[in-house]
């Protein structure tokens, strides 16, 4: 499990979030494979690092529907 830091604004507020996620990818034809290059990011926890707790299912789902992609493109920059 891989963790990145990130901001994201929710309602009006400014929240820096935790979040952990199981990463993959594949494929690449510089590596010998026929199929291209794919990353998937598997979102396992997001945590208040100022409350040192996970946040609400709500919040969770919130995040990820309106923060998703943002969040995954971060873990490719960091990961791959």
């Amino acid at each position: 499990m891989e963790k990145i830091t990130v901001t994201v604004y929710v309602k009006g507020y400014e929240f820096e979030i935790d979040v952990y996620a199981d990463i993959s990818c594949g494929g690449s034809p510089s590596y010998g494979s026929d199929e291209p290059e794919w990353f998937s990011v598997d979102f396992k926890d997001i945590y208040n690092p100022r409350r040192k707790k996970a946040v609400s299912d709500r919040l969770y789902n919130k995040i990820v529907e309106d923060f998703g992609d943002y969040i995954e493109e971060k873990f490719q920059e960091t990961y791959y």
